[in-house]
């Protein structure tokens, strides 16, 4: 399954974090770890794509691959494929040519990727709490890996409501756009920590 995902994503302090979390006494909460893969050169994280294995509260994992971003000045645009249903376990290694992780036919994967095998780089364990701002749902999101823990909010929604709910974050004092996704933050303090 392909879904085209728009996104805003800020950065938060753990102040801002708990301001936000404090409008909304009654919030209920999931958590999500992602188990993320890459070449041993990083070749994914080098050219700006993500392959995860997303396990939420029922145990089981989905095979997810993001595409390179584009970028205008508010959100990100990219796609995301949902490859495998039901994994039961977490694999230290994924071959791209595997027909059981049926990889989308994109030429990155046929060119780049042929015959490689993807290595478990890590992972991230995130509580994602579901908010609304002016109609549109939010994930405002505490991640904690390799012994860090940072603060996000991530909107998502059509380009224009995108652009009312970063209008109104603005407003607030929140428009510290994140330059790096989940994936990338956790390669680079892998890399900080000489782990990879």
């Amino acid at each position: 399954m392909k879904i085209n995902e728009k996104e805003l994503k800020l950065s938060l302090t753990r102040k801002q974090f708990l301001m936000i979390l404090n409008e909304y006494p009654e919030l209920d909460y999931k958590i999500q770890t992602n188990y993320y893969y890459d070449t041993k050169s990083l070749w994914l994280f080098k050219n700006g794509y993500t392959v995860r294995i997303r396990v939420g509260k029922d145990g089981l994992g989905k095979l997810q691959i993001k595409t390179k971003r584009s970028s205008n000045t508010r959100y990100f645009d990219r796609d995301e494929y949902e490859l495998l249903e039901k994994q039961d376990s977490i694999p230290l290694s994924i071959r791209v040519d595997d027909p059981k992780y049926k990889f989308p036919n994109l030429e990155i994967f046929s060119k780049n990727l042929k015959n490689q095998l993807l290595l478990l780089k890590g992972n991230m364990t995130t509580i994602r709490h579901k908010i609304q701002i002016l109609q549109v749902e939010c994930d405002l999101d505490e991640s904690f890996f390799i012994g860090k823990r940072d603060f996000e909010l991530e909107v998502e929604g059509s380009p224009n409501e995108i652009e009312r709910v970063g209008l109104e974050l603005e407003k607030r004092g929140l428009s510290k756009k994140s330059k790096e996704g989940k994936f990338s933050r956790m390669i680079n303090a892998s890399k900080q920590e000489k782990i990879i």
